[in-house]
């Protein structure tokens, strides 16, 4: 659904929910209406109500994100080729966990106009370099979405979430309590 539509959508539920909160009030004694109504209130009670569900349907469901998947779409001389956001997020997570020291990740892929951002939050290992493995995360994520892919990575931001815990030998990346 288009901008214009969403506009068009959301003043046509305004109106209506309007019209059903006038109606309702004139039954119920609000005499905004001329008394001519007062002969079908129960007619008028339920025509407001299903008006106004009507309307918050269409403004709180239709108006949502769209529930097909975004994807980039590559134009070729075949046809189109369409690679969902989800797929580049697998692919940016198998690149970003090739990196030593990340413990745990989580990706988002926002498409541009001229490829895709890419937005990586990690945990790393202790006693590392945090701009070393953050660079390298981003080289690697770039280069393997690309070279895979065939889509343009504008950037790659890193948010180092935690430091994770050694514990006994192993890391952890839970927070102790103290």
């Amino acid at each position: 659904m288009g901008f214009l539509d969403r506009i068009l959508l959301f003043l046509f539920s305004l109106t209506v929910a309007f019209l059903s909160f006038l109606m309702a009030t004139q039954i119920f004694g609000f005499n905004w209406l001329s008394q001519s109504f007062a002969d079908y209130s129960t007619e008028i009670l339920v025509g407001a109500v299903i008006l106004f569900l009507v309307s918050l349907r269409f403004l709180f469901f239709r108006t949502g994100a769209s529930r097909e998947p975004q994807a980039i779409i590559h134009k070729t001389e075949h046809g189109e080729v369409r690679i969902s956001t989800q797929t580049l997020e697998s692919l940016a997570d198998r690149a970003t966990r090739l990196v030593r020291g990340v413990s745990d990740l989580k990706t988002k892929v926002r498409p541009s106009e001229v490829g895709i951002r890419l937005a990586i939050r990690i945990s790393v290992d202790p006693d590392l370099d945090i701009p070393q493995i953050t660079s390298s995360v981003q080289q690697k994520v770039k280069d393997y979405v690309e070279a895979t892919a065939g889509v343009i990575v504008e950037n790659v931001v890193v948010y180092v979430n935690d430091v994770a815990k050694v514990q006994a030998g192993k890391v952890s990346t839970r927070p102790r309590v103290e």
